[in-house]
């Protein structure tokens, strides 16, 4: 049962998606050939950012501010159809139909697996404690018309993270792309995380590939690649934005390569298309961070032009066109870089110091290894580092011999990217952008493979798309694989997770108030703040409990007068003999205090 619903959440959000995001796609045409694919994937950037702005600004509800972003968004989208076209919209449909239903079955099977696993709407919090942070902001942003206030009282610990957040975080695009989740499921913001990066992972699989793909073939199997890769494991470790924020950049890139081509075939200036990529960048840019939007921008928009202008005949229109797009890509930098808030706020520079050497970085952007340290068989680690080397200058060389500026622009740039961290040495960042690296090499083989090769040579065609498109996918299954075991599958521990049938079970014995002590762990801890506070159920914290969730805030330990008379421990063999045991989860006991 829980399958067929997660299923149907699935496609039905993809519809609601590509209904809202065919305003974006509409403008470009021709140049992208599975509109609807890309439009799905728009559509998850644009409905998200445009309730989040109706919310904050007309003070609407949440859920009412949807409605009426959707409504706008979706008469905006039948618009564009009349004026540009009704033809090119079922363009590659039915390849896209099969694709959404594939993957929406396979990320049901994986990323939900632990909706499974119970039978029930349910939460994977075995690594990292991102995912509620973001499930505690959502949650928030569902249930209050207003901000906090920006001087918080240190009594309300449940509202002291979203408290926190607004005025230090990029992210509130994701945040609103959960919140509007758990609009759609009917559930708690953290026990849609799971379902909520199902359906970004599907989105943006199948999106990706659409900008870059001219073939069915290619599609259908970029979309597969994308989906496999280390984006999966991202997404269940916590880092949301993430999965959502790379591959958006990698889309914002492609529809400016688009734009340019546009620019150079038109007659009149694509002015539709413009603004249509303006809105992707600010969306883009509020998923995760503007730096990285920005920085991909100037480095793989920079390439293209280069590379436009060296291989292409350099008369004075081929130079003006080229300036206008130069501009164009340093506005777009100027609008990711300002949407982010920096003139109000400094731009977030910081970095976690990283102690793990180059070779485990390299081993992370090819895919050898997952951020979990998963890999496939030892004994392929070293051959596999050849292959996707080769793999990789075998695209490069190929890019050039065929003058193809989109590929070049991705493959130079990811090399360029690559190389300016390692020579300063930037581990950490290196480790931050590592899902674009994963992509941009199969994105530019898809470049390179497309229509055109097609026809000039079946043979041709298909040894390249085994070589350059199936030889590092395949090689990248056994971390896949490896993965799933730690995410979800056999080898998780049964305590990290959670069950929304046993909390709602728990939240009912201690409605009247409970006080957390489950010490030091501290996804116990943020779990239980983040469902109790969202109940509205009172609570206290011991104080070990506070230092490991508060350890944030410069504030004092509280004491309470009259500590309430149940609590809520870690699970014990000891607590089962205990007279004053009221229930337990498989997480926790609830117990009477003496």
């Amino acid at each position: 049962m829980i399958f067929v619903q997660n299923v149907t959440v699935i496609l039905s959000t993809l519809l609601l998606f590509t209904l809202c995001g065919w305003c974006v796609v509409a403008p470009f045409g021709r140049q992208i050939a599975f509109p609807a694919a890309c439009a799905a994937f728009s559509g998850l950037l644009l409905l998200p950012c445009a309730a989040l702005a109706i919310h904050v600004i007309l003070m609407m509800t949440y859920w009412k501010a949807t409605l009426v972003a959707g409504g706008a968004l979706l008469s905006v989208s039948l618009l564009a159809v009349y004026v540009f076209g009704r033809q090119d919209m079922v363009s590659g449909l039915p390849c896209l139909v099969v694709a959404a239903i594939a993957l929406s079955v396979c990320a049901t099977l994986t990323v939900t697996r632990t909706d499974l696993f119970f039978g029930g709407p349910a939460l994977l919090y075995a690594n990292g404690t991102d995912q509620l942070g973001y499930a505690n902001i959502a949650d928030w942003i569902r249930m209050h018309v207003t901000n906090t206030a920006l001087t918080h009282p240190p009594e309300d610990i449940y509202g002291s993270y979203p408290d926190y957040l607004f005025t230090r975080d990029p992210r509130f695009g994701s945040f609103s792309l959960l919140a509007l989740v758990s609009v759609i499921s009917g559930r708690s913001a953290a026990f849609a995380y799971d379902l909520t990066c199902a359906i970004a992972l599907t989105a943006a699989s199948i999106g990706v590939s659409a900008v870059f793909s001219r073939t069915r073939a290619v599609f259908l199997l970029l979309a597969a690649a994308l989906f496999v890769s280390v984006w999966f494991d991202f997404g269940l470790i916590g880092y949301l934005g993430k999965i959502v924020g790379f591959p958006a950049t990698i889309l914002v890139v492609a529809m400016f390569f688009a734009l340019c081509r546009l620019i150079s075939v038109e007659e009149e200036f694509p002015l539709a298309a413009l603004g249509a990529l303006v809105a992707c960048v600010i969306c883009t840019v509020l998923m995760f961070n503007a730096q990285l939007t920005a920085v991909a921008l100037g480095v793989f928009g920079s390439c293209f032009l280069v590379t436009r202008l060296v291989w292409e005949q350099r008369d004075a229109l081929m130079v003006s066109q080229t300036a206008r797009c130069s501009m164009i890509l340093a506005a777009l930098i100027v609008i990711a870089v300002v949407s982010s808030g920096v003139v109000a706020r400094p731009l977030y520079t910081g970095f976690i110091p990283m102690s793990l050497d180059w070779k485990i970085l390299a081993d992370w952007a090819m895919q050898i290894a997952g951020p979990l340290g998963t890999t496939g068989p030892v004994l392929l680690v070293g051959p596999m580092r050849i292959i996707f080397t080769t793999v990789f200058v075998c695209i490069c060389i190929s890019a050039i011999i065929w003058k193809s500026p989109g590929a070049t622009a991705l493959v130079l740039g990811s090399a360029t990217m690559a190389g300016m961290l390692y020579a300063f040495d930037e581990r950490w960042r290196f480790y931050e952008i590592s899902l674009l690296f994963v992509a941009t090499p199969i994105c530019a083989v898809a470049v390179l493979l497309n229509e055109e090769l097609f026809l000039a040579g079946r043979v041709r065609f298909w040894i390249f798309f085994a070589v350059l498109l199936l030889t590092p996918v395949g090689f990248g299954l056994p971390r896949f694989v490896n993965g799933l075991s730690s995410l979800g599958g056999d080898s998780t521990p049964p305590l990290y997770r959670f069950s929304l049938e046993e909390t709602d079970r728990m939240a009912d014995v201690v409605a009247s108030g409970a006080v957390i002590d489950v010490g030091e762990a501290p996804q116990f801890n943020i779990f239980l703040v983040v469902e109790l506070g969202r109940r509205g159920i009172p609570f206290q914290v011991s104080e070990k409990s506070w230092r490991t969730f508060m350890g944030y805030r410069p504030w004092p330990i509280p004491h309470y007068d009259k500590p309430m008379p149940i609590s809520i421990v870690l699970r014990s063999e000891a607590n089962s003999a205990a007279p004053g045991l009221l229930m337990r989860t498989t997480q926790f006991d609830v117990m009477r205090r003496p």
